[in-house]
């Protein structure tokens, strides 16, 4: 990143490298600036408008560069920005030819989900189930880690009183709560 921090790849290192690992650290000021210096660099980068390929050479996009932002901003819990950007970014991820990404963003928006005041657990584990069901047959480990996590925090919030107005379990959403490792049955 220091010898070509304008280089079309340092959107990549910093959206997906950078801004995680200082969310991991808890470090919300600097995680920010890695997004914002990413969305920079997206803005200067002449490519087609929708959702870029993640696994091109090619730069991330603007939407590329949101989307993937979002796993960053989940793990801060700002939950409210989360799911602006990802409300923003419905049209071109439903467009999107990439099933991983639809499912990764609907992963990061369950989990904003599950984070708010009052969580909605029920909407989040359809969202997961979607999530598998687009990522079905060959989830990508991203996929496999994030909806692995969705499932076991479906438990502690049951624990706390957010009982959902229905058992998931018995709902069309229920499968959710079965292929979502690490999940109880319902109280």
């Amino acid at each position: 990143m220091d010898r070509a921090p304008d280089h079309p790849q340092a959107t990549r290192l910093l959206v997906n490298g950078r801004a995680r690992a200082l969310c991991k650290l808890g470090d919300r000021n600097q995680a920010e600036r890695a997004i914002g210096r990413a969305l920079e660099l997206s803005d200067r980068h002449d490519v087609p408008v929708g959702l870029t390929s993640c696994i091109s050479f090619l730069p991330y996009g603007r939407a590329r560069t949101l989307a993937n932002a979002l796993t960053a901003r989940a793990a801060l819990q700002d939950t409210g920005h989360v799911l602006r950007d990802a409300k923003d970014l419905d049209d071109l991820i439903e467009k999107s030819d990439s099933a991983w990404s639809r499912s990764l963003v609907r992963l990061d928006v369950a989990t904003a989900v599950l984070q708010q005041r009052a969580p909605d657990v029920e909407h989040a584990m359809s969202l997961g189930q979607q999530a598998i069901t687009l990522a079905s047959p060959l989830p990508t480990s991203s996929v496999r880690q994030r909806s692995q996590l969705l499932g076991r925090r479906r438990p502690a919030l049951l624990d706390r009183g957010s009982t959902p107005a229905r058992c998931p379990s018995r709902t069309p959403a229920g499968a959710a709560h079965r292929l979502l490792r690490g999940t109880a049955p319902c109280p």
